[in-house]
């Protein structure tokens, strides 16, 4: 029932988000307050005016708990409504990564991180991880620098896209629906030009195999059309990947292309099997075999 009104006040907020913009978040404060739910959200000018922050506080026998948590325009005040731990979960369930076995020390490559959802579910779960979170948005990069800052120790970030070549290229940026890629989407903000990587290239120069001298636990893949450039670009790393995470559909440039047969038959092709996809159908988790294998 309590996420029920959660559903039905973030569903509200959203229509009143596009109404007033910015101006959103004293009404967003106000009706938290009317239904008792201790999420508060607040405009964070000394970052930057596109960062926004909303604070849970939960309350435990032994005290108070406050999760903090950082995201770039105020449209996007509505999927924090349900709370911010509520939301990491909810994307690692997405992605059927929450029944994975996280160890401490283990790595994890976020591939197009946004603004850092996915540090909420990483971070509760109360152990040392090494995160490297790829974003080139510039509206997000804020927005995830704060939410990384928060946890340095675990958390790199790496303001750079990912591709199949290494070079200039152009970057079409679209922050309001998440949609920033570089496969150009029917329509967008802005773009600019931006220096790409490939996974092998950046993988070769940090020396990550000669510093963890193990598999890479996960590498969570989110780019907007682009999946299948950035796997060919990183194909030689890829073996090193136990598991891969990724959110793929009718997203790929102007003709919005579905990307699923592409990316699923190239890991297939490439030592993965497919474990389990997501009840909307958009999210893959594949499994490497040999380093299944080689555990068991």
């Amino acid at each position: 029932m309590l996420l029920l009104l959660k559903n039905l006040i973030g569903r509200f907020i959203q229509k009143v988000n596009y109404l007033l913009g910015r101006h959103s978040v004293p009404l967003a404060n106000l009706v938290m307050r009317l239904f008792f739910q201790k999420i508060r959200f607040k405009r964070r000018l000394d970052i930057s005016s596109n960062v926004y922050q909303v604070t849970e506080t939960s309350e435990f026998s032994s005290g108070q708990e406050e999760w903090h948590h950082f995201f770039h325009m105020s449209e996007r005040l509505h999927n924090y409504a349900i709370g911010v731990q509520k939301k990491g979960q909810r994307l690692a369930e997405s992605y059927g990564i929450e029944g994975l076995d996280f160890k401490p020390d283990d790595i994890i490559l976020d591939v197009g991180a946004n603004s850092g959802d996915s540090l909420i579910y990483f971070r509760k779960l109360g152990i040392p991880l090494s995160i490297y979170c790829f974003e080139p948005d510039p509206r997000a990069l804020e927005s995830l620098k704060a939410n990384a800052a928060s946890w340095p120790e675990c958390v790199e970030v790496v303001p750079h896209p990912l591709g199949e070549t290494e070079g200039p290229i152009t970057l079409y940026v679209s922050s309001l629906g998440g949609d920033t890629s570089l496969s150009r989407p029917p329509s967008y903000e802005d773009k600019m030009m931006v220096e790409s990587f490939t996974l092998d290239g950046w993988f070769e120069r940090e020396r990550l195999k000669d510093k963890i001298g193990k598999p890479i636990k996960l590498m969570k893949l989110e780019a907007e059309g682009f999946e299948p450039e950035i796997l060919q670009g990183g194909l030689s790393t890829i073996y090193q990947v136990e598991y891969i995470a990724a959110d793929l559909g009718w997203e790929r440039g102007l003709d919005q292309e579905c990307t699923i047969p592409q990316v699923v038959n190239l890991l297939l092709a490439n030592q993965f099997r497919l474990k389990s996809v997501s009840s909307d159908g958009v999210h893959f988790l594949f499994e490497n075999v040999t380093l299944s294998e080689i555990k068991a």
